[in-house]
């Protein structure tokens, strides 16, 4: 969990998508051992890395992770929601932010959802 908070952290204030990669590849490394990449961290990164991308105008390897992303989360489901990742609404804000990429808009900072539980920890360690 101390992880997932320093990976938010990164995400939501400083929009550090480099070292929230740098973050959860550690996690993923230490958990999987690089066996799978059926992972909820590297579901993450891989958001993380996607708005990198977008971020520095390179639509195409944004949209490739975006498209990744949707295309194995389903594996994770309910690591994600373990998490209190709330998986529709992270879902959603994926296919949403891809729908943008797609249409070659300018990067927009967004935020992952959280569940109560995830956001009251986040919250406690930002100060």
């Amino acid at each position: 969990m101390k992880n997932l908070i320093k990976f938010m952290k990164e995400f939501h204030i400083t929009r550090d998508y480099f070292e929230c990669h740098e973050i959860l590849e550690e996690v993923w490394i230490e958990d999987t051992n690089c066996n799978t990449k059926d992972h909820p961290a590297i579901i993450l990164l891989q958001i993380a890395v996607g708005a990198l991308h977008w971020q520095r105008k390179n639509y195409s390897g944004a949209k490739k992770l975006f498209e990744g992303v949707l295309e194995n989360m389903d594996v994770v489901k309910e690591e994600i929601n373990n998490l209190d990742i709330p998986f529709e609404e992270l879902k959603s804000l994926v296919k949403e932010k891809l729908e943008l990429i797609n249409q070659k808009k300018e990067y927009e900072e967004f935020n992952l959802p959280m569940g109560g539980k995830l956001n009251e920890k986040f919250l406690k360690n930002i100060v």
